[in-house]
């Protein structure tokens, strides 16, 4: 089933807002991740990391990521660009769903563990080698999204391994 055109340029605004709201959010938790190691109260560390887990699942995933997810879907299965058609598509769900793995399986529990950590035991948990740990983690892992992010984008935009039509001579110029 096909979409038609002024369907088609409504889904890609969509999706182009969906993934601007998961890279924000993932720029958003990345500088907030970086800023909650100087916390100076139990208070101000708690606040940092609660504010971090409401973006985290309100922006970045829910309207972020599964936004993303949807409308990405959508564009494949309404419109002729499919799912294996293009090699730049194929590469852009793969890296789509191992990010999203990624948050799920791995960003998700660290954050919700320092989170719980700085409830129970305020900014002392700062120096906990476990919250460390998980801390240290889970920069790292949002320090690598937004690379990932800009390559999604680079695909998205030069579509590359996409064979041009070639063109006679004079139809060159």
């Amino acid at each position: 089933m096909f979409i038609s055109v002024n369907a088609q340029k409504i889904l890609k605004i969509l999706h182009i807002i969906t993934t601007s709201c998961w890279m924000g959010g993932c720029l958003a938790l990345t500088i907030l991740m970086h800023v909650s190691q100087y916390a100076e109260s139990d208070a101000e560390l708690f606040g940092m990391l609660k504010s971090y887990k409401y973006i985290n699942v309100l922006i970045t995933v829910y309207l972020g990521a599964y936004g993303s997810l949807f409308t990405g879907l959508a564009y494949s299965l309404c419109t002729n660009r499919g799912f294996f058609r293009h090699k730049w598509v194929i590469a852009k769900w793969v890296m789509t769903l191992g990010m999203l793995y990624g948050g799920a399986a791995y960003l998700g529990p660290w954050s919700t563990f320092m989170l719980d950590m700085a409830r129970d035991s305020g900014i002392a948990g700062l120096e906990n080698a476990d919250y460390l740990q998980a801390q240290t983690l889970a920069m790292r892992g949002k320090s690598i999204r937004p690379s990932l992010y800009v390559l999604s984008l680079l695909l998205f935009g030069c579509k590359p391994w996409e064979q041009e039509k070639m063109l006679a001579p004079h139809e060159r110029f």
